[in-house]
């Protein structure tokens, strides 16, 4: 067929009988376009959006298989023995609690001033009076889902069907994600990462700050 307009075929392409080929687009725009925060659904319109979510995350077969047995007891019992195996000379690092860190300046000129060192800072949400102190527990997530279990946060990106423009967001509420995350049986299994802080999930930043004790304090 002949494209029409007839400017648009190069951009698509020829056959190679000099057939010019152009698809007519529509607005595919990504997710991640236009300023308006994420929108919180409850009820059932939480129900529907978690349920076709959950079903595209199964639709992928890299991240819905389990042919190495990670999730099993035995190999979760190595990982963890493994995760609290001291570590080896060359990989250890400097620790320091917060409240002994007496002289600032020469701890930030020994520590981060130019290639710097990496170290361990510890105590810093208490010292600094971050919200996430209090409110981020270690309870199994229990409390944190109490406060942002609706805020949608994305598990992963997915290209369109019809073949063009950006990928688009798959999303899981908090609460939602937690639960995934904890009885799916999967070698492979989704993790959430995050990239646009905006709307209900603005909130979660104001729990924290950089600590003041870097990169804030003028470095």
């Amino acid at each position: 067929f002949r494209a029409h307009p007839p400017a648009m075929a190069d951009e698509f392409g020829t056959l190679d009988d000099g057939t010019e080929l152009a698809f007519a687009l529509g607005d595919y725009s990504d997710s991640d376009d236009g300023a308006a925060g994420p929108e919180v659904a409850t009820g059932e319109r939480q129900e529907e959006a978690v349920g076709k979510a959950l079903e595209l995350l199964g639709s992928v077969p890299e991240h819905n298989h389990s042919e190495r047995g990670l999730s099993t007891e035995r190999m979760a019992a190595e990982i963890q023995a493994m995760g609290i195996e001291p570590p080896r000379a060359e990989h250890r690092v400097e620790t320091y609690e917060v409240d002994d860190i007496s002289d600032i300046g020469r701890f930030r000129a020994e520590l981060l001033a130019g290639e710097g060192r990496p170290c361990v800072i510890r105590g810093i949400p208490r010292a600094e009076g971050w919200p996430a102190a209090e409110k981020w527990r270690d309870d199994g997530g229990k409390q944190f889902c109490e406060l942002y279990g609706d805020v949608p946060v994305q598990v992963t990106e997915m290209a369109a069907g019809h073949g063009f423009g950006k990928p688009f967001r798959v999303e899981l509420p908090i609460r939602s994600y937690v639960e995934y995350s904890t009885t799916n049986q999967v070698d492979w299994p989704f993790y959430s990462w995050e990239r646009k802080w905006d709307g209900a999930r603005r909130s979660i930043l104001e729990d924290f700050t950089a600590p003041k004790v870097g990169w804030s304090a003028g470095l």
